[in-house]
């Protein structure tokens, strides 16, 4: 993790300061390019300029831009919610897999499939809370729900050995 540190000014940095007469230099170069005067006012502010003399460049919208969308891709790929649900859908998925098993070898009709549920976690909890598992242990899994922020999410789905 970066850390910045500020310390009072000790006088040994050059100052910044964008003078007048740089901008001015950049604009009249895009100008003797052949540019029109609002085509090279839009150009600096796209890409940007260097000033002369000074080992500095003046960032464009497009370099911001393309910054912005990396450090986006960098925090969405660090806190990305993507496999946050796996867990109780796995779970999900073997319960329904294992009363399928149950129903199958008591001969009794067939559970719904995973794949037949609707989208979405907690809808495929809704679509079975009025199921009639056959396994005690499944039943009780399901019947324990956990209620979180007005949403209804599934607290312990394998069963307890």
């Amino acid at each position: 993790m970066k850390s910045i540190i500020y310390t009072v000014w000790d006088g040994s940095q050059s100052l910044f300061t964008l003078k007048r007469k740089d901008i001015l230099k950049a604009f009249m170069d895009n100008i003797m390019e052949g540019m029109d005067p609002n085509m090279a006012i839009a150009q600096m502010l796209w890409e940007g300029f260097p000033l002369a003399g000074m080992d500095f460049r003046v960032m464009g919208l497009q370099e911001m831009l393309q910054q912005l969308q990396e450090k986006k891709e960098e925090l969405f790929s660090k806190y990305s919610l993507e496999k946050a649900f796996d867990t109780p859908i796995r779970d999900l998925r073997n319960l329904l897999e294992d009363e399928a098993h149950t129903r199958e070898e008591r001969g009794d009709e067939k559970s719904p499939l995973f794949e037949n549920l609707p989208p979405g976690l907690l809808e495929k909890i809704k679509a079975l809370k009025e199921f009639p598992f056959i396994n005690e242990i499944f039943s009780v899994n399901v019947d324990n729900l956990k209620i979180i922020g007005g949403y209804k999410l599934i607290s312990n789905l394998s069963p307890s050995k």
